[in-house]
């Protein structure tokens, strides 16, 4: 392998990382707003407000102001989060295969 060709790969190297971290903030801050979800409603559903929700979903009581409120439209979707687990792997095999050649 002569040197641009792996100074190709050390670029596309870098650039699958980078995809592969922006990937994990993704879903780690997705995951966070799930899990905070799931915890107000195993201890206190009836307090949960969601703001912005659709006409009759979003009712705030004057006795719920300062209870945990998620924003509606900030609420992950699955297919979100599907396709983003997929675009991980895709990234995640690149790399592992820039690494190989990088080895060889």
């Amino acid at each position: 392998m002569d040197k641009q060709e792996r100074g190709l790969l050390l670029a596309d190297q870098e650039e699958a990382e980078n995809k592969i971290d922006s990937i994990k903030k993704q879903l780690h801050g997705m995951a966070t707003i799930w899990k905070d979800l799931a915890l107000s409603i195993i201890s206190k559903p009836e307090s949960i407000v969601f703001s912005n929700a659709p006409e009759g979903l979003g009712n705030i009581p004057p006795s719920l102001i300062g209870a945990p409120t998620f924003i509606w439209e900030k609420m992950p979707q699955k297919e979100v989060i599907a396709q983003l687990i997929q675009d991980l792997r895709k990234e995640m095999f690149r790399l592992e295969d820039i690494q190989r050649k990088l080895r060889s």
